[in-house]
């Protein structure tokens, strides 16, 4: 008996685990020939916390984000001033030719300096004195803005700006001749500007007005006490990734420090807010279930024909070899969702934004869901076929005969029945977690 046929008899048949998850993938990869709304695309994480779900689903692109905003009168809080609703923002931002090429010099540079760095941004953060915010900026806040997110967002941004600009200054000062030994290039362009939705109430601006004239009087006075966090080598490897020349890598490295004391000054206004009962983050909270409920239909879409590859080689499989494979049509489902996810999980580090990382176990308990939701709807359709294959006049092998005989026809309709029900909860939870649970 030659390999091939050994292979052929194992149980669960092995071949049929391997050739029905391949045949699934190719059936799932043919589907992104649809339109692009009805297509999930689980690989595709998000790149920057500016997207609404954890795994971008079809049909809530930056686009749709933004008319969404402009339907509701709304400001996107989650990308503030810095919003940008005129071009087409689904394009992914091209890494940068530069930092791999250098990326040695750059870690002995940055780490290297990484101390000194820290001790001269906390140095001038203690003898930093912010100026109040004008008049003039805080009447544009409200001008630009519909909701407290977005308005927190703006006048935050005066504050860390103060601070990140003197900070900034110092530490390029500083730091410059240091910067100035790794190799030259050519560097690239910025972006542009957001669109403004319009005023809020009187209430809310009322205070707003009045946390913001304590928020002037606490940063006149330098912070106390400031410990920055050192700079790790997945921040550098993030930088490196989108470095176009030298000058990209010196301000980055500078701006993560500086963009510490800048945060430092933005939450002391954080607090003032909320002493007046503002919490901009239930307005953040607002936007997302806006965006989650007009991309559900299409999201859902998207699930069910992703789904139709494992029903149909889970249905074929239990036609063609009855209910002595039903387990092995649910294992190339699981095998099939494995494959699909693994590359992810091996090049988590790579793929995921760093403001995701605290993400990371959840990313993983829904991937186990996505598995087991496939291993489940394979099985139950597998079912269903060994049931259909029961009715009609097919061949039957002594050897399967006797398998069919043993489970019988009540125990199969129960079991197709409780795999129904399982792969319904489980895909459920893995619905909720990748659109809701993000939240929380």
């Amino acid at each position: 008996m030659s390999w091939v046929t050994d292979l052929w008899t194992l149980r669960p048949r092995l071949s049929i685990v391997v050739v029905g998850a391949l045949i699934i993938i190719g059936l799932i990869k043919l589907t992104s020939l649809l339109p692009g709304k009805y297509y999930f695309n689980f690989s595709q994480l998000v790149s920057s916390d500016g997207s609404p779900f954890i795994v971008d689903p079809p049909g809530v692109t930056y686009q749709k984000l933004c008319a969404i905003i402009r339907n509701n009168k709304l400001a996107d809080p989650k990308f503030a001033a810095e919003a940008n609703c005129h071009g087409d923002l689904s394009d992914n931002v091209q890494p940068g030719s530069y930092g791999r090429a250098n990326i040695d010099a750059i870690y002995r540079l940055v780490i290297g300096n990484d101390e000194a760095m820290r001790q001269a941004a906390q140095a001038v953060a203690k003898s930093l004195t912010v100026p109040p915010m004008p008049a003039n900026d805080l009447r544009a806040a409200f001008q630009n803005s519909s909701d407290t997110g977005n308005t927190a967002g703006l006048i935050s941004s005066y504050y860390r700006d103060q601070a990140r600009t003197v900070v900034t200054a110092d530490l390029q000062d500083k730091f410059a001749a240091a910067f100035e030994k790794l190799p030259q290039s050519a560097d690239a362009g910025g972006t542009p500007d957001g669109d403004a939705p319009g005023p809020q109430s009187a209430q809310v601006q009322a205070a707003f007005i009045k946390a913001v004239q304590v928020t002037n009087a606490d940063v006149a006075k330098p912070l106390d006490t400031i410990a920055l966090a050192p700079i790790t080598t997945k921040k550098i490897d993030e930088i490196v990734k989108f470095a176009g020349s030298a000058e990209n890598v010196s301000s980055e490295v500078i701006a993560y420090y500086a963009d510490q004391v800048g945060e430092a000054y933005a939450r002391r206004l954080t607090a003032n807010l909320g002493a007046q009962g503002i919490d901009p983050e239930k307005d953040k909270q607002k936007l997302d279930l806006i965006v989650r409920a007009e991309g559900m239909l299409n999201y859902l879409i998207s699930v069910v024909i992703r789904l139709t590859p494992v029903l149909a080689v889970g249905l074929l499989a239990g036609l063609i070899f009855g209910r002595r494979e039903i387990t092995s049509a649910a294992l190339a489902g699981g095998f099939a969702a494995l494959l699909l996810v693994w590359p992810v999980v091996l090049l988590w580090d790579h793929v995921v934004n760093e403001t995701w990382q605290s993400k990371r176990e959840l990313f993983y308990g829904l991937y186990i869901l996505y598995v087991l939701s496939f291993f489940m709807v394979a099985r139950f359709a597998a079912g269903v076929g060994a049931m259909l294959r029961g009715k009609l006049p097919l061949a039957q092998t002594p050897e399967g005969a006797a398998v069919d005989k043993a489970i019988g026809e009540g125990n199969l309709a129960y079991g197709v029945g409780r795999d129904l029900l399982i792969a319904l909860i489980t895909h459920a939870l893995f619905t909720y977690g990748n659109a809701l649970l993000t939240l929380a």
